[in-house]
């Protein structure tokens, strides 16, 4: 099994990266600052959205999954999905990106179901 980051550093490190390629990114809800799991809301320049969030595979390791099968939806019902994901648990992260192509910039590999 992989060695596992905080996941505060984990977003930390990300929101620099996206910060150097002037990609906005925003905190939407914190959680658990070790071992909280992310839920990522993509946004595009069409102002639709996508939705990912983090997954261990069968080997522990950290993979993102596409909520929407690739699909987008407006950022309204985004929002509203993010909060569903993230319920009533206090550990989950949401971060909201806005990039062009509304393709994840965070680190890690993407699964599309």
């Amino acid at each position: 099994m992989n060695n596992r980051i905080p996941t505060k550093m984990f977003i930390d490190a990300n929101i620099a990266k996206c910060q150097s390629q002037n990609i906005p990114v925003y905190i939407v809800k914190k959680g658990d600052p070790n071992s909280g799991m992310i839920v990522l809301k993509v946004l595009d320049s069409n102002f639709q959205c996508r939705i990912f969030s983090q997954m261990r595979d069968m080997d522990g390791d950290m993979k993102w999954f596409d909520r929407l099968g690739g699909e987008t939806v407006s950022e309204s019902e985004a929002g509203v999905m993010a909060q569903s994901i993230a319920g009533n648990d206090p550990d989950i992260w949401i971060v909201e990106v806005e990039t062009r192509d509304g393709k994840n910039p965070f680190d890690g590999d993407q699964i599309t179901i």
